[in-house]
């Protein structure tokens, strides 16, 4: 796992896959309920871990960091790569700036 632990500088921690399941809750917004692929990781997912890539011992990325156990402190959650892949996609290419929405106020 790749991040900025703490905001701190780059950094990488050995994590391990406990189990892949389909984590069901709101969006971002609230608004809608989403089904989605995530791993859940054996290791301590910090402020600054989330967004980072989950990598394999070969290089690949294998998912994207974005949550910590609230029970756990050894648990953390990833976005599979198959699941941030069509974001991915759309976003190649893609320069111009767009708006944070209501993310940021």
């Amino acid at each position: 796992m790749l991040g900025y632990p703490g905001g701190g500088d780059l950094a990488g921690s050995s994590a391990a896959v406990r189990r892949t399941l389909f984590a069901v809750g709101r969006d971002i917004y609230g608004q809608a309920v989403v089904r989605r692929q995530v791993y859940e990781l054996q290791t301590e997912v910090r402020p600054g871990n989330s967004g980072g890539p989950f990598v394999t011992t070969d290089g690949d990325v294998a998912g994207v960091v974005f949550a910590a156990s609230t029970t756990d402190d050894d648990v953390g959650y990833a976005l599979t790569a198959a699941e941030a892949e069509p974001e991915i996609s759309r976003a190649r290419g893609r320069t111009a700036p767009v708006s944070t929405g209501p993310c940021i106020r």
